[in-house]
């Protein structure tokens, strides 16, 4: 609950005001769109997202954190727990709109994934867990540059942490962010192998895997929540 606690500040700090500007075009940013979304007010430019409105969210994301503490990103749990981690999701992104593709440009920290734990099997891989002790896991977005990148920690013994970066191109089509992998940086250290401890989501692709896509299904200033095109759930923080 620490950690849900921790979105509980910051979203007092950067999501109970109203946000700035408008996108080009006259359309509002995600923060605000998402407040209004669902919840019967009115949708034109001069209105704001009521106290009930941003409470009601924010015990949204924090239902949502607290279902996702202690999973160690989703390696600990079970299908029961995932379950609750589903549905908490669900009810998250439940009034936001469809069909326009969010601006996710920043770095975001993984906090839970379907892809890791013992019924995970991506991209037809057989192995979830980490042969090595896994630190953090961010992607970093850049939409403007067109670019993606994974970046994963390692703890490697005697050698300490080796930070290793997949990169990816990035184009937008429609509400679907497509990504083609280019190609990886390890930074730290030459170790050859590292690659092989990965758990299989993290791993480089095949090649007739290189490409892939996923929807931003909730985006704010703190949160994130995309869903891929091989029906993977991810959530992540700010």
């Amino acid at each position: 609950m620490k950690m849900a606690m921790q979105l509980a500040m910051q979203h007092q700090r950067a999501g109970a005001r109203p946000c700035r500007g408008w996108r080009a075009g006259g359309r509002p940013c995600i923060r605000r769109r998402a407040l209004e979304s669902g919840n019967g007010s009115s949708s034109s430019p001069s209105s704001s997202p009521s106290s009930a409105d941003v409470v009601s969210l924010l015990e949204k994301k924090v239902a949502v954190l607290g279902n996702v503490s202690g999973s160690d990103r989703g390696f600990g749990f079970d299908a029961e727990l995932r379950k609750a981690v589903t549905t908490s999701v669900e009810d998250l992104c439940a009034g936001c709109p469809a069909g326009e593709a969010k601006d996710a440009t920043g770095t975001w920290r993984l906090v839970y994934s379907t892809n890791f734990g013992p019924e995970a099997n991506p991209r037809g891989g057989s192995r979830s867990q980490p042969l090595l002790p896994l630190g953090q896991v961010y992607q970093r977005i850049d939409v403007e540059k067109g670019r993606v990148d994974n970046i994963v920690e390692v703890d490697v013994p005697l050698l300490g942490t080796i930070e290793l970066c997949l990169e990816h191109d990035l184009r937008v089509e429609g509400d679907s962010y497509v990504i083609t992998f280019t190609g990886t940086k390890v930074a730290g250290s030459s170790f050859p192998n590292v690659l092989d401890s990965l758990p299989q989501a993290l791993k480089p692709p095949q090649q007739e895997l290189s490409s892939a896509s996923f929807v931003n299904a909730y985006v704010d200033a703190t949160m994130r929540v995309s869903r891929g095109d091989r029906g993977e759930l991810r959530v992540y923080v700010k």
